[in-house]
């Protein structure tokens, strides 16, 4: 996935994307030339506008923007989560109680 660097307006969608935001906004195929050309100096504003990140070094606002492009229910996912550590803490509990 990428990030943004520099604010731009994107040519071809009209997008206008923030510096640290998730490229692209939706989840849409984007051709290699595109990537190479906003990733690299060959553009118009000569200056490189996205770069590639792994997913462990996003910041937690741009994990919450990238599950919503890619449509994960981040609500639904939190809630289960906390649910099961709730669970697996009062079995503990009990447990520990006999």
């Amino acid at each position: 996935m990428f990030v943004v660097k520099e604010k731009f307006r994107d040519s071809i969608t009209g997008y206008d994307y923030k510096m640290g935001s998730i490229y692209p906004y939706e989840k849409v195929t984007v051709s290699k030339e595109r990537i190479k050309e906003l990733s690299t100096e060959n553009n118009k504003l000569k200056k490189i506008m996205i770069e590639e990140k792994k997913l462990e070094d996003l910041s937690e606002d741009q994990v919450i923007e990238y599950s919503k492009i890619i449509g994960v229910d981040i609500r639904e996912t939190l809630i289960n989560a906390i649910n099961n550590i709730e669970n697996d803490s009062s079995n503990s509990n009990n447990n520990s109680k006999k």
